[in-house]
């Protein structure tokens, strides 16, 4: 953890990089005080900085993917794609969203192989279908990567 701080450090100011490190070799108490006192002034700046890069890094693209929920003995499926995060991201905002779902019994053959498909991350064409009812879906607004 600690290289890489400096490493980090070093990149913004190297004049104050070094001074910090010539006043450690007089007195370690003392390079402890100047460098906290020294990070205060500057840190603003970097952590803005370092921040958005974390944040960058991190977001992750919002797929678009079938979704289904079971209710009982049914087993209901969107009728169209709905955003949803990859499966090493997660939800970061959610928005709640009425979504039209086609049902049926959950041992149904068609339904099985629907819910196969989709777990595999493929869309069964569900436009054709009938709209059995609305149901509350929360959908990301944008994902993050879970580390």
């Amino acid at each position: 953890g600690r290289q890489r701080y400096n490493y980090y450090y070093k990149d913004f100011d190297l004049s104050d990089s070094s001074s910090s490190e010539s006043s450690s070799s007089s007195s370690s108490d003392e390079s402890d005080d100047s460098n906290s006192s020294s990070s205060e002034e500057h840190k603003p700046k970097r952590e803005h900085f370092f921040e958005k890069q974390q944040y960058t890094e991190k977001e992750c693209p919002v797929k678009y993917q079938a979704q289904y929920v079971e209710q009982g003995d049914k087993i209901c499926f969107t009728s169209r794609p709905l955003p949803t995060c990859a499966s090493q991201c997660k939800a970061f905002e959610k928005a709640p969203k009425y979504v039209d779902v086609h049902c049926r019994d959950i041992t149904d053959s068609v339904a099985q192989l629907y819910k196969q498909q989709i777990r595999k991350g493929v869309n069964p064409d569900m436009s054709n279908k009938s709209v059995t009812k609305t149901v509350k879906f929360f959908l990301p607004k944008k994902c993050v990567h879970v580390y």
